[in-house]
């Protein structure tokens, strides 16, 4: 089951009802609106409060098409991946990224990879990579 819990400007009361039973989560920071990184990352320590960080998750930094229109640095998702999260730079509007955003997650879920943090990938360093791998940029 798949949930989109909405974007907005504040975390979504009762979040954690979304995620009893949860697989994996992906949480997604808009990289040209800075207010979703850090709503990101509260969704995330409520997970990671609620669930004991018994789960894996992915932070997708969306919209790498409009990257001269960013506000969130590549500092702040040096700071995210030094916190423990896997990001993966992605473009809904190109089509780059979100298969390899699943693909990732389902091979986690089935026990075949891992995520190791701190590792920034590009669509590009992840086609035909696994997720151990470092990726080339």
């Amino acid at each position: 089951m798949l949930w989109d819990i909405r974007g907005g400007d504040h975390v979504l009361p009762g979040f954690v009802n979304y995620i009893k039973g949860a697989s994996a989560i992906i949480y997604v920071a808009d990289g040209t609106r800075l207010e979703t990184l850090a709503m990101a990352m509260e969704y995330r320590r409520q997970a990671d409060a609620y669930l004991g960080n018994t789960i894996p998750g992915i932070m997708l930094f969306n919209k790498s098409d409009l990257a001269r229109q960013w506000k969130i640095t590549p500092g702040m998702i040096s700071d995210a991946e030094t916190n423990g999260i896997f990001a993966l730079l992605t473009s809904c509007c190109e089509d780059s990224g979100i298969n390899t955003a699943f693909n990732l997650i389902t091979r986690v879920m089935m026990g075949k990879s891992t995520l190791l943090p701190g590792r920034t990938m590009t669509p590009a360093s992840t086609s035909g990579v696994d997720a151990n791998q470092k990726p080339r940029f």
